[in-house]
């Protein structure tokens, strides 16, 4: 089987064919006439229809799947590339498009997994590693794969596993782990975590996409950039900046310049015992890659996953990852979803969007397929974002791909809107 990839300008026709690594096969893609975002950025449209697989619902539409790349040269292109959290903290949701205004971007794509209600835990947290301009925002989910920009620059940019350690040393050396950042104790979504998280009344520390772990004895640190209201915990204690214990939280913010140690069961306890008045603690941050520690000066991370293509070669992780239960048909992989991804082909960064769950614009791709139709499109590395109904590319603050939130296919004469998402991947010009 071959994938051919059909390329069409107002005067030219090329046919790219390459050997895909899955068995089914996709429709041959075509794309309307380039359009430039900006000097070395030019958005693609490509699409495929089959007459021959239809939606469910009365009318039977065709499946004609849409997707939108956004190819940035990474040579001719002299702008910035930067993670933007959803209105500048850690507990809000913004829409893709909000966010390109706000920031006044190029373009953008939206980021990595988040929570989306407090049944979860902290709505808007980031589910896995986030660094924004060098500061880690939030804790990893196991040593999934994940974006990492240095200096705002693609020409530094690469996707790899990453994984954090946090620990708190007090005044009189007691070392605990830390569970995790700006986040409420207790509730640790996709798992992953560290100590004793509980999934279906057993201990586990594997990543399980989508699934809620609890911890009924955690350690969580909030900063500024959490920006809500602090959750309750057994103790809840406020620390300057440097560390110094201060005393119980008396107001319900973390205030400029502060933290906030939260402690519920035995992590309490330990509070007590080592974190009086006028003491000072210490919290180690380490972001690591196989390859080892990374300094967090000028650095982004978005979290994603799985890994999807390495090397030229579809290779997705998702088992490795925890992105499904093996003992169970996992139709996160293998249903057609909308799917967003960054790929790398040796002289540009793609930031790609499948259109899907609607009849007016596909279903979507399964995750092999995606990785088959990304190195189509010349892809040597590619890594998983997160997809679904938070599927957004805009240009400008235009949205150009079809959102999926809030559709459903048995009514097929509708186009969903773009979801309040965690964080997004925005291009800046100079």
């Amino acid at each position: 089987m071959r994938i051919a990839l059909a390329v069409l300008t107002a005067a030219t026709l090329a046919v790219l064919t390459l050997q895909p690594v899955v068995a089914d096969p996709l429709p041959p893609l075509q794309v309307a006439e380039p359009r430039a975002v900006a000097d070395g950025v030019t958005y693609e449209h490509y699409y495929w229809a089959d007459p021959d697989e239809g939606l469910p619902g009365p009318t039977n539409l065709p499946d004609e799947t849409h997707v939108h790349v956004l190819r940035v040269d990474r040579e001719a292109f002299t702008g910035r590339a930067e993670t933007v959290l959803a209105e500048g903290r850690v507990t809000d949701k913004e829409t893709v498009p909000s966010i390109a205004a706000r920031t006044g971007a190029l373009a953008a794509i939206n980021g990595g997994f988040f929570i989306v209600n407090d049944s979860f835990g902290t709505p808007g947290d980031l589910m896995g590693v986030s660094v924004i301009d060098g500061e880690l925002v939030s804790e990893a989910v196991g040593a999934r794969s994940a974006l990492v920009i240095r200096g705002d620059d693609l020409t530094d940019a690469w996707t790899t596993q990453v994984s954090t350690t946090l620990t708190i040393t007090a005044e009189d050396g007691a070392t605990r782990e830390l569970d995790g950042l700006n986040r409420v104790p207790g509730i640790v979504r996709s798992c992953g975590g560290v100590g004793g998280d509980v999934l279906d009344g057993e201990v586990t520390h594997a990543p399980v996409h989508d699934y809620t772990c609890h911890d009924d004895s955690e350690l969580t640190l909030l900063r500024p950039v959490f920006g809500g209201t602090v959750p309750p915990a057994d103790r809840r204690l406020l620390l300057e900046a440097g560390g110094v214990v201060l005393g119980p939280l008396l107001g319900q913010t973390v205030p400029d310049g502060h933290q906030v140690l939260l402690g519920t069961g035995d992590a309490a306890e330990w509070i007590d015992a080592h974190a009086g008045v006028g003491t000072r603690v210490r919290v180690t941050e380490t972001v690591t890659t196989p390859d080892g520690p990374l300094d967090l000066d000028g650095l982004d991370v978005i979290n994603g996953g799985p890994l999807l293509v390495r090397d030229g070669v579809a290779d997705v992780t998702w088992v490795e990852e925890g992105f499904g239960r093996i003992d169970a048909a996992n139709g996160w992989v293998n249903n057609a979803n909308p799917r967003a991804a960054v790929a790398w082909t040796p002289d540009a960064t793609l930031l790609v969007t499948v259109d899907g769950r609607q009849a007016l614009d596909g279903s979507g791709l399964d995750l092999p397929s995606f990785a088959d139709l990304l190195i189509a499109l010349g892809a040597t590395d590619a890594v998983n974002l997160d997809g679904g109904g938070s599927v957004t590319m805009t240009i400008g603050e235009e949205v150009v791909n079809s959102p999926s939130d809030g559709t459903n296919l048995r009514t097929p004469f509708t186009r969903g809107t773009p979801r309040p998402v965690g964080d997004a991947l925005v291009l800046l010009g100079e």
